[in-house]
C-alpha cells in the first residue's frame, strides 16, 4: 500500500470516528494542522459532505421520533381560556391534546385536518399520524374523552424526511365518504419535483392501508425556469361533489403561470372520478385555495383562497352559468401584492414597489372582471389567512340568513378578523364573527348534531360550538 492510500486510509477512520464520538472539532484542527497541503483540499470536501450528512441523519431522526412518539392514551381533556372570545348566543367547548404536539412553524402547534366516516371523526396530523374520535362521545359532556390512534402504511409511500419535520411539506387535506379516507399530500414525484397528490385508503379503525389514488399531470421543480418555488402554494382540500366524483385543489407551487394553463393540473379546482382517477378541470386561475365545500341545493362550488399580501378571497362557481372552466384570475388579477415588493410602515400602510420585475411575471391587477375573470364574492386586503368554509343548516344559528361558517389563521395586520371563525350569509356577503383566538386549520360540520368542530394550531386544541 502506498503512502497516498495509507493517508487516506487514516483519514476515512478519523473521520469514522468522528461521526461516533462527539470530537469532530478537534479531528478538523489536528487534520488541517499535520495533513500534507495536497490531501487538504480533498480531506476538507470529506469532512463537509460527512457534516452534511449529520445534519441531514439529525433532521431525519428528529422527525421521525415525532412521527412514532404517540401517547399509549391519546385523550381530549376540556379546559377554559378565559383569552378567547365566542358569541353569547353559541356554547363553546374547547379541548387540550395530548397528540396534537408537531410543530410545523414558528406560529402553529398541532396543525390538523377533520374528516367523518359515519359515527367516527378522523383527526389527521400535518406529518402523517391518524387519530379516531367516536362522535357520540361528544354528547358524554366528560371532561376528558378517549382517542385512538390509528397506525397506516404512509411512511412505506412518503419516502422524504421533510414530509414529516418542520416545514412547507406535510398533509394538506382530508375528505372520508361512505367507503374510503383521502388524504392529500405533499408528494415528491420526481427529484426536487413536487406536487399535491391524493392518497387513498378503506377505512379500518385499525389500520390505514393507504395507496396513491391521484398524481397531477405535472410537479414543480425547486430549480424552475420561473425562477420561484414555495411548497405552501399546494391548495390540497377535498370535499364531496356527486357520487361518482370528488373535487380536488391543487396548487402551483409559486410557479404562477400553471395557473393559467389549461393543460396543467396545477393553480386548478378539478373533479376526480373516483373509479378511473380521471380529472376535469372545473377552475382555473386559482392560486392557494384553502377551503372547498360543494352546494348540492345550488349547484355551487363555494371555496376560500390565499392571496399574495392582502388579497385573501371566497370565491363562488355557479355551475348551472357558463363558462366553464371559470376563471378566477391568478396570477394576472389579484386585490394582494407581490410579498418581494411590499411590506408595512411603521404605521401600517403597505408601501408597494410596482417597479419590482415580479410585476412583469405576474400584474395583480385590480379587477378581475375588466380582464374576463370572476370577481370574489368577498376579498380581504390586509389578508386574515383565510382557512376552511363549511355549509351549515339552519338549526345552528337563531339567524336564519346564515348558512355557512369560514376561518381564518391570522394576520398581525388585520388583528380583529385574525385566529377567528365567522358566520356567513352568502346572500348578503356579511358575516358575524363567533369565536376568536386560535389559528384555526379546518372546521367540520356534523349535520346530524349540528355542531362545529375545528382545529386549532395556536396551541394544538380541538373546539366544538354549538347553538346553545
Amino acid at each position: 500500500m502506498n503512502t497516498k492510500n495509507i493517508s487516506i486510509a487514516i483519514v476515512l477512520a478519523l473521520v469514522f470516528c468522528m461521526s461516533i464520538f462527539a470530537i469532530k472539532d478537534q479531528i478538523k484542527g489536528f487534520l488541517r494542522e499535520n495533513l500534507p497541503f495536497h490531501t487538504k483540499a480533498y480531506v476538507n470536501n470529506l469532512l463537509k459532505n460527512q457534516e452534511i450528512n449529520f445534519i441531514s441523519n439529525e433532521i431525519a431522526y428528529r422527525s421521525m421520533q415525532d412521527f412514532f412518539n404517540v401517547p399509549d392514551f391519546p385523550e381530549l381533556k376540556k379546559f377554559e381560556n378565559s383569552y378567547y372570545f365566542s358569541s353569547a348566543r353559541l356554547e363553546l367547548e374547547t379541548f387540550k391534546t395530548n397528540f396534537l404536539l408537531k410543530q410545523k412553524n414558528e406560529k402553529a402547534t398541532g396543525g390538523a385536518y377533520l374528516a367523518q366516516f359515519k359515527e367516527n371523526i378522523i383527526i389527521a396530523q400535518e406529518n402523517g399520524l391518524f387519530f379516531n374520535l367516536s362522535s357520540n362521545e361528544l354528547d358524554s359532556k366528560s371532561s376528558k374523552i378517549g382517542v385512538d390512534h390509528i397506525d397506516s402504511n404512509i411512511f412505506s409511500i412518503i419516502k422524504y424526511f421533510e414530509f414529516y419535520g418542520p416545514g412547507q411539506y406535510g398533509i394538506k387535506g382530508m375528505y372520508a365518504d361512505s367507503s374510503h379516507l383521502y388524504v392529500s399530500v405533499s408528494f415528491k414525484q420526481n427529484k426536487d419535483c413536487f406536487n399535491t397528490s391524493i392518497l387513498r385508503a378503506p377505512f379500518k379503525e385499525n389500520f390505514l392501508e393507504f395507496s396513491v389514488f391521484f398524481v397531477p399531470n405535472q410537479c414543480v421543480n425547486i430549480f424552475n425556469e420561473y425562477g420561484e418555488y414555495n411548497a405552501s402554494d399546494s391548495g390540497g382540500r377535498i370535499t364531496n361533489f356527486d357520487e361518482s366524483r370528488i373535487l380536488f385543489s391543487s396548487g402551483s407551487f409559486r410557479f404562477r403561470d400553471l395557473a393559467q394553463d389549461s393543460e396543467s393540473h396545477l393553480g386548478k379546482i378539478l373533479a376526480i372520478h373516483k373509479d378511473s382517477a380521471n380529472a376535469e378541470i372545473i377552475s382555473m386561475g386559482n392560486r392557494n385555495v384553502m377551503g372547498l365545500v360543494y352546494s348540492k341545493n345550488t349547484n355551487q362550488i363555494w371555496s376560500t383562497e390565499h392571496g399574495p399580501n392582502g388579497g385573501d378571497e371566497i370565491n363562488s362557481n355557479v355551475l348551472d352559468i357558463g363558462p366553464h372552466p371559470k376563471n378566477f384570475g391568478w396570477p394576472i388579477s389579484s386585490y394582494g401584492e407581490h410579498y418581494a415588493a411590499s411590506n408595512y410602515n411603521p404605521e401600517g400602510a403597505l408601501i408597494v414597489d410596482t417597479d419590482h420585475a415580479t410585476y412583469a411575471k405576474a400584474p395583480l391587477h385590480k379587477s378581475h372582471k375588466e380582464y374576463g375573470f370572476v370577481e370574489p364574492v368577498l376579498y380581504f386586503t390586509p389578508s386574515i389567512g383565510i382557512s376552511a368554509i363549511e355549509i351549515i343548516d339552519e338549526r345552528f344559528s337563531k339567524e336564519k340568513r346564515f348558512d355557512m361558517v369560514f376561518a381564518s389563521m391570522g394576520t398581525h395586520k388585520n388583528a380583529a378578523l385574525e385566529k377567528s371563525i365567522f358566520l356567513f350569509d352568502s346572500k348578503e356577503k356579511k358575516y358575524q364573527k363567533i369565536f376568536q383566538g386560535e389559528r384555526i386549520r379546518d372546521i367540520l360540520f356534523l349535520q346530524k348534531k349540528s355542531i362545529l368542530m375545528f382545529t386549532g394550531e395556536t396551541t394544538g386544541i380541538i373546539g366544538i360550538i354549538s347553538l346553545k
